[in-house]
């Protein structure tokens, strides 16, 4: 039996914007989201330059669930919200166990493993 998979939807917060259509449009125009580090003290390391997300997160989740969650997991959230929006699709329990989230992390929980050593 082959199970099908539909792609409904997408989101996306990136160096680029904190939204799937706003990152799409500094692709398009050709623009970089890398930029001299701002989020901690780089003169210590050897590159000073990254790719860093720079959104406001707190008219996005509430800070009862950003306070429980690593940076990477919040915003991981918020794209799996997005992405849902985009989809169109009107979840609920006839369909809810049929619907799924894929997400993509290169590292994730970076800032909660370098304060835990």
């Amino acid at each position: 039996m082959t199970e099908r998979v539909v792609i409904t939807g997408m989101g996306a917060i990136t160096p680029l914007g904190g939204t799937l259509d706003e990152t799409w449009s500094c692709i398009v125009a050709g623009r970089s989201g890398v930029r001299p580090i701002a989020a901690f003290d780089a003169s210590e390391i050897d590159s000073r330059i990254a790719g860093e997300v720079k959104v406001d997160l707190s008219q996005r989740l509430s800070f009862k669930e950003a306070k429980r969650m690593d940076r990477f997991c919040q915003l991981a959230l918020i794209a799996a919200k997005e992405a849902i929006e985009h989809s169109g699709l009107v979840i609920d329990e006839s369909n809810s166990e049929e619907i799924g989230v894929i997400m993509g992390s290169g590292v994730g929980g970076m800032i909660t493993l370098a304060e835990q050593i």
